[in-house]
């Protein structure tokens, strides 16, 4: 359930620009910086959600997307990885 409010946040924050991104961007700005300059496409994401070993560049977003806390920085890390997915 998780991650599926992380993409429904991406896509408003795409088509609204209601201030999510930077607000998540304040919180992990090198997540941000990062994906600004490596993007991952929303098949990868999916991918790495189904086996988490055949991306280990994307651990991070695995971790977050599958752990048991929701907690605010694997919130905002999860959006930012859908954010700059849904740019490809």
């Amino acid at each position: 359930m998780h991650v599926f409010q992380s993409i429904v946040l991406a896509l408003i924050a795409k088509r609204f620009d209601a201030g999510l991104y930077e607000a998540a961007e304040a919180l992990l700005p090198e997540v941000a910086k990062r994906l600004r300059e490596q993007k991952f496409d929303l098949d990868k994401l999916a991918s790495s959600l189904k086996d988490p070993d055949s991306s280990p560049q994307l651990k991070e977003f695995t971790e977050a997307s599958t752990a048991a806390t929701n907690t605010a920085k694997a919130r905002a890390l999860r959006f930012i990885y859908f954010y700059a997915a849904l740019a490809e």
